[in-house]
């Protein structure tokens, strides 16, 4: 027998969203924020005007980022880059046709 308090109703209010999977191990899903591999190798810079070259190799991988006169991108555009990549995995995940231009 369900238990009701003092105003007639159950304790638990009824579910009004689907409960979602709290943890899917899917790449695509990923949240690019923060990871490793962008605070160890600081590909944006953190403020505007840094013109450095830089170089990194690992394991026989080589990245060189070679700036504009005006800078490399900032943490800034990082940002608007996670935006864009998250917009396209939102497209793929609604099975939408992505184009490469």
């Amino acid at each position: 027998m369900d238990k009701k308090d003092k105003t007639g109703s159950k304790h638990l209010a009824p579910a009004k969203h689907r409960q979602l999977d709290f943890f899917i191990a899917d790449a695509w899903s990923a949240d690019p924020r923060d990871d490793i591999a962008s605070m160890e190798h600081p590909i944006f810079a953190l403020k505007a005007g840094d013109t450095r070259d830089i170089e990194y190799e690992h394991n026989g991988i080589r990245v060189a980022i070679r700036p504009t006169s005006k800078g490399r991108a900032t943490i800034f555009d990082k940002d608007i880059w996670i935006y864009c990549m998250s917009r396209l995995v939102q497209a793929l995940d609604a099975g939408a046709d992505i184009s490469r231009t």
